[in-house]
């Protein structure tokens, strides 16, 4: 049998131990990278729903505000009673909402007993909105 030198038995040593410290250190850093970047997604994910609800009231509140005080008008009040003398009213209500509401087109208001009235906002190539 033949022997191997102190050298050789010491290189080899050092080369299993500097291998498991690489081993080591690969591993403590992918957990520790992944558990980073689920923080980050869950943070992201976070901010993006956070946004979008804001976004999403925004929008509610833009929406619901013009045809809550529309509503709240006289006109609107006693529509059954006085139908011919406040649908011009109604329809200017219409169109007001129509203007502050981004992008939209067209208003409709029903009553009960089945009076529609409707309104169509158009907008010209200059931008003026017109009814």
């Amino acid at each position: 049998m033949r022997k191997t030198s102190f050298g050789v038995k010491l290189m080899c040593y050092i080369v299993i131990v500097s291998m498991v410290a690489v081993v080591i250190s690969t591993l403590m850093i992918s957990s520790r990278v992944t558990a980073i970047m689920e923080d980050n997604m869950s943070l992201t994910s976070e901010q993006t729903m956070n946004e979008a609800v804001s976004g999403f009231q925004r929008y509610m509140k833009t929406l619901s505000l013009p045809i809550d005080l529309m509503c709240r008008s006289n006109d609107f009040k006693k529509v059954e009673l006085e139908y011919s003398v406040r649908i011009q009213g109604i329809e200017d209500s219409l169109l007001s909402a129509l203007k502050v509401i981004p992008n939209s087109e067209k208003s409709y208001y029903s009553t009960a007993s089945g009076k529609y009235i409707q309104a169509k906002l158009v907008v010209s190539e200059e931008g003026k909105k017109t009814g």
